[in-house]
């Protein structure tokens, strides 16, 4: 959601019409297709997501702290993959997507 328009208050001297236009862009689908173990310490994630969407994927150890993995730009593609060579001593991980308008 974003303000397209406000008024400074001041209409023929009338006072107190302040008004804002608001536009509500929902948030596109973003779904983790997959999660593959791989041999080494390591996990692929396949993600699906609409055309022209740039988002970015997180990781955390705690779901409270999260860490930038990568970024993903907006592509007229509708899937990609990830892979996240784990450290050993991370004892697991959290994902999660997150769109960037």
């Amino acid at each position: 959601m974003y303000v397209a328009g406000a008024s400074d208050g001041l209409s023929a001297g009338v006072t107190n019409l302040d008004y804002a236009i608001l536009r509500y862009t929902p948030a596109p689908e973003i779904r983790f297709q997959s999660v593959d173990f791989l041999t080494n310490p390591g996990i692929r994630l396949s993600i699906t997501v609409p055309t022209n969407v740039s988002f970015v994927l997180e990781g955390s150890s705690e779901l409270v702290n999260w860490q930038l993995l990568t970024n993903f730009p907006s592509l007229p593609v509708t899937s990609f993959q990830f892979t996240d060579n784990l450290d050993p001593l991370i004892p697991g991980r959290f994902y999660r997507s997150v769109w960037k308008p």
